[in-house]
């Protein structure tokens, strides 16, 4: 009977810790996420659109010179 009671509690203590700790970690994770994905997504965006972009007018420039 003890140990019944003691495998409930545990079950519900890990339960409850676990639901607590995967919302959080998932709310954490979805707001910085969302954060950080969409700075560092504008950033690598700005860096290959200028990087393609700088690539393309310079070889239309190229031929166009030439």
């Amino acid at each position: 009977m003890k140990t019944k009671t003691l495998r409930f509690f545990f079950r519900f203590f890990f339960s409850f810790f676990f639901r607590f700790f995967f919302s959080f970690f998932f709310g954490f994770g979805f707001f910085f996420g969302f954060f950080f994905g969409f700075f560092f997504g504008f950033f690598f965006f700005s860096f290959f659109f200028s990087f393609f972009f700088w690539r393309f007018f310079s070889s239309t420039l190229f031929y166009l010179i030439i």
